[in-house]
């Protein structure tokens, strides 16, 4: 049986990928209807709905409220630095105008590339 962690991992994760394809209906309703079903979460998982929060904002075109959310997911990776790397990176990204949606990609550990927005689908 697969626990409700797991499940909201995925659909977070689902959520990212639809954002970064450029589906924001699909994102949307996702992710909505998760967020519509407050739960207790685990800090990873629930730095990483931050992070998908602020995808969320991007894509409809709320800067300010991205930076929100990235912060939110700051603070919760505080003591996690491998996770909390992309999440610093993007909100400089995010600081110098630079975020496209051309220029995203799935963080895994590589080097990140300057004016790139990464996701991280690691935080689980």
């Amino acid at each position: 049986m697969q626990s409700n962690s797991s499940y909201r991992h995925r659909n977070l994760a689902i959520c990212a990928v639809l954002y970064v394809i450029g589906d924001t209906a699909r994102a949307d309703e996702r992710f909505l209807k998760d967020m519509a079903n407050p739960r207790h979460l685990r800090d990873k998982l629930r730095g990483f709905y931050f992070e998908t929060m602020a995808l969320h904002y991007l894509a409809h075109k709320n800067p300010n409220e991205a930076a929100a959310a990235l912060e939110q997911a700051a603070a919760v990776f505080k003591d996690i630095p491998d996770y909390l790397r992309a999440v610093r990176h993007n909100q400089k990204v995010l600081r110098r105008g630079q975020f496209s949606s051309r220029r995203m990609a799935f963080y895994l550990g590589e080097p990140l590339k300057s004016g790139w927005y990464y996701i991280d689908p690691r935080a689980d």
